[in-house]
């Protein structure tokens, strides 16, 4: 019995902006070599894969050829994560970068997806072991599903750290070519053991949950041999970075609506694109709306404090209640005076002409 060979990490032209391969193009060059599946991954996209649900019926692919639906996610903290959901869960907002690897974890997790590291010690901000938050939290490891512990774009010498890193958390290895171009395509794979039979996502989830076993490997590209400095990558990677977290910061509003379950995906991800559009501005509209009303309301009351008013003789409405003690520091021209509440507790010498304020937790 033939043993089921995936590769695990691949990107099309259709859904990773970086990709040069269609994804038909794609999985007939790696049915060619032998494989029996892939694993669609594109950057904080389903585009690839979509585009092949949508014309699977006239793509030139062998109905043995299976082709499964994950994205590698731009984590906010803790670099590139490959997720796969399971077959019948709504999985689209993970195409809105900038959660935290902790959000991401128990998003996924809990609707019975799993997740891994990908490329975990690359150079760059992609990598996991690279970040703050990974060279921090040493336990956080145990909660992956998998690390992929073969990447065929990367120095060999990170792949042996990956498995060491694998094999010390006792986590499933997989591999994956990780192309961008066509003669990456195939390069790296995860063999699973004989009777694993993988058709769908759900059997794909179940087989590693199982830690069944898996045999990784490959060929690394040339040119990642060659090209030792690869000092202009750098810089690529650190605009990219750059880029990834100004998308993670605009998406703040959408990422907190995801984390409070007030996220409907059938309104940001509709067939409309006047829809879509419609729901961003509308988004846009109330994060304005609530910083006015912050900075209005903190106006209020501080006005109404420098002029003598105590706490609990403010009257507001229920949606501006405040915490108190509110603490309020003034400047003068030689002297500090601190105050809370309407009972003056210390003066002492300053320098400079300042006014700071300092306020309480406001709901």
């Amino acid at each position: 019995m033939s043993r089921e060979l995936f590769d695990m990490h691949c990107h099309s032209r259709e859904g990773s902006f970086d990709a040069h391969v269609p994804l038909s193009q794609y999985a007939s060059i790696l049915k060619e070599k032998g494989f029996t599946g892939m694993v669609i991954t594109d950057h904080d996209s389903y585009k690839g894969y979509y585009h092949y649900y949508d014309n699977k019926d006239i793509f030139p692919i062998p109905d043995d050829f299976v082709i499964l639906k994950g994205i590698e996610y731009d984590t906010r903290n803790a670099g590139h994560i490959l997720v796969i959901m399971p077959d019948d869960v709504k999985s689209d907002f993970l195409q809105i970068k900038g959660l935290t690897i902790d959000q991401l974890e128990k998003e996924v997790h809990g609707k019975g997806g799993i997740i891994g590291c990908a490329h975990p010690f690359m150079p760059g901000p992609w990598a996991y072991g690279n970040t703050y938050f990974g060279k921090d939290h040493k336990n956080f490891p145990k909660k992956f599903d998998f690390i992929e512990t073969y990447n065929s774009t990367i120095n060999p010498i990170y792949n042996l750290q990956a498995e060491a890193f694998a094999s010390y958390y006792g986590k499933l290895a997989t591999g994956g070519s990780d192309a961008h171009v066509e003669a990456s395509v195939g390069m790296g794979f995860t063999q699973f053991q004989e009777g694993v039979s993988i058709k769908c996502n759900n059997d794909l989830i179940a087989a590693i949950k199982c830690k069944v076993g898996t045999t990784t490997g490959g060929s690394i590209v040339d040119k990642v041999i060659k090209d030792k400095s690869r000092p202009i990558k750098r810089m690529v990677d650190a605009a990219f970075w750059v880029y990834n977290r100004f998308g993670a910061n605009k998406n703040k509003g959408l990422l907190l609506s995801i984390i409070n379950g007030s996220f409907i995906e059938e309104d940001f991800f509709g067939d409309d694109e006047g829809a879509r559009n419609k729901i961003l501005k509308y988004a846009k509209k109330l994060k304005k709306q609530e910083q006015k009303r912050l900075k209005e309301r903190r106006r209020i009351i501080q006005k109404a404090l420098d002029r003598g008013a105590k706490p609990s003789e403010l009257k507001l409405k229920k949606k501006n209640k405040i915490h108190y003690p509110i603490k309020t520091i003034k400047y003068t021209n030689n002297k500090k005076t601190s105050r809370n509440e309407d009972n003056v507790t210390s003066i002492e010498e300053v320098t400079g002409n300042e006014r700071t304020e300092t306020y309480g937790k406001v709901q």
